[in-house]
């Protein structure tokens, strides 16, 4: 099955790891990258590393709605198929 991961934390890297084996993984959607410890060094989340490493797209941002995923896919050309994803979820709040 093709699908799209959301998440941040590293137990949801778990999760994508174990998705990953069993399914095609076309997606990742988790934070920006942010601040981290005392120097305040920008950091990636453990699932953006995660798909970083297994070479799956990731897509960074704080919030997604319809208009963020058509911007996104509007620079992946081989992704139009994916265009109604975009409609699916609806009005942003």
């Amino acid at each position: 099955m093709r699908l799209v991961f959301a998440g941040t934390p590293e137990v949801a890297a778990i999760a994508l790891e174990r998705l990953h084996k069993e399914h095609d993984v076309a997606l990742v959607i988790t934070r920006p990258d942010a601040p981290i410890g005392r120097k305040k060094v920008l950091t990636p989340s453990a699932v953006a590393v995660k798909a970083e490493a297994l070479g799956i797209p990731v897509l960074k941002a704080d919030r997604i709605g319809p208009d963020e995923l058509t911007q996104y896919l509007k620079r992946r050309p081989s992704w139009a198929s994916w265009s109604h994803m975009a409609r699916c979820l609806g009005p942003t709040s």
